[in-house]
């Protein structure tokens, strides 16, 4: 959600990290996102999900300040050194410089520009089929902080649309957990609920990014509706996919 008051909140939960959405929330530019991590304490790590592997997108959620990206689509080990190489300075990469949030608006400038190469996460987003067949050239990026599967579309990719939880998609994400705990690189998967969190957890995961604003909050409501009213109340008139 555009509030950064729904995400200062979320905080102060005590959440690990927030991973703000840019390419499922339309209303979510890079002047919003910088809003809602201004709101966030340091405690709390922020991801931002840019809305495509592009230089310029990535530069700017940067510029927020914002501690990592999660870049969507990289299926070859190109797309992941085109990932690494907009997220950092020369001589890593080519990510351009300009006066922004990040570096103190200016008056950290120099200091930023030495040390933001290592602390800033690129995370590629494993969410197709190729992928999966190229995982260990992705992961023989240098630079690439994690992977992070989206079983939802994984499953799209692999023919089994709804269903994250086919044996196949199943199989191909236990294929890139192997890969990277060959490889020494964290992995990470959305769950979209707790008890598909602790799962996850149980085989192996890193990195858990657990539910969504949005899903918290209706089931929330869905629960206390159910306690109150009975368990017809639960069911909205139409199920939502809940496609992350």
């Amino acid at each position: 959600m555009d509030s950064p008051e729904v995400s200062e909140a979320l905080a102060c939960c005590g959440l690990d990290w927030l991973l703000i959405d840019m390419e499922h929330a339309p209303t979510l530019d890079a002047g919003r996102v910088q809003r809602i991590i201004q709101a966030i304490p340091p405690s709390c790590r922020t991801v931002v999900r840019v809305p495509a592997n592009d230089g310029s997108w990535i530069g700017m959620a940067l510029d927020t300040g914002c501690d990592g990206v999660l870049i969507p689509n990289v299926e070859t080990p190109a797309d992941a050194v085109r990932a690494v190489s907009a997220a950092k300075y020369p001589l890593a990469g080519r990510r351009r410089v300009g006066v922004a949030r990040a570096h103190g608006y200016g008056t950290r400038f120099d200091e930023y520009l030495r040390t933001a190469n290592d602390p800033i996460a690129v995370i590629v987003q494993v969410e197709d089929e190729a992928a999966v067949d190229n995982t260990d050239g992705i992961l023989a990026v240098p630079g690439v902080a994690a992977a992070f599967v989206v079983p939802s579309g994984l499953s799209d990719s692999m023919g089994w649309p709804g269903t994250p939880d086919h044996r196949a998609v199943i199989a191909a994400i236990d294929h890139v957990r192997v890969r990277c705990r060959e490889a020494g690189v964290p992995i990470g998967v959305f769950a979209p609920d707790p008890t598909a969190a602790v799962e996850q957890t149980d085989r192996g995961v890193d990195l858990l990014a657990v539910g969504t604003d949005l899903t918290l909050l209706t089931d929330s409501v869905h629960a206390a509706l159910a306690q109150l009213r009975g368990p017809s109340d639960r069911l909205p008139l139409v199920e939502p996919r809940r496609a992350y």
